[in-house]
């Protein structure tokens, strides 16, 4: 559905400040403890995609997603099957703004301790640099702990 302009286009229209970084590869060694970069995956639960945004460093278990979600019926969502929902994406550069795809959006209570995130936006040419607070207010996530079982806000 969106590709690296639109989601461009997305930022611009929503009044969000954001900044490119070109060959973001090169500068995550160089990311002050301010930024943190986040990627993006979709499970199912019952035939519904939940996206789920989450530090790079981390891996979210799916012990926690069912204990959080109150649901044993949760899949990580391999690449492949949703390629085609989301075929301008390159694999893995996933935007975490699941409400342009029709996804509930979970993100990791850990992110609020960073002032700024960073993500790949459909490629892996360029990511984008916004403030928590911007993601947080447009995008509206259900905040979770992958290491607990509770909903934060």
């Amino acid at each position: 559905m969106a590709k690296f302009n639109d989601i461009i286009a997305y930022l611009r229209r929503s009044a969000i400040p954001f900044e490119i970084v070109e060959n973001p590869s090169l500068h995550i060694s160089e990311m002050d403890s301010r930024t943190v970069f986040v990627q993006s995956k979709l499970f199912t639960k019952k035939q519904l995609l939940i996206m789920i945004v989450f530090p790079l460093s981390c891996e979210p278990q799916l012990s926690s997603l069912r204990k959080v979600l109150h649901s044993d019926e949760i899949d990580l969502l391999p690449n492949s099957d949703y390629d085609n929902k989301l075929s301008e994406c390159d694999p893995k550069t996933l935007p975490p703004f699941g409400h342009l795809y029709g996804c509930s959006v979970f993100a990791d209570a850990s992110l609020k301790e960073y002032d700024y995130i960073m993500f790949f936006a459909c490629t892996q040419f360029y990511a984008i640099k916004i403030t928590v607070t911007d993601f947080l207010r447009f995008v509206r996530p259900s905040l979770i702990s992958l290491s607990a079982s509770e909903i934060i806000g």
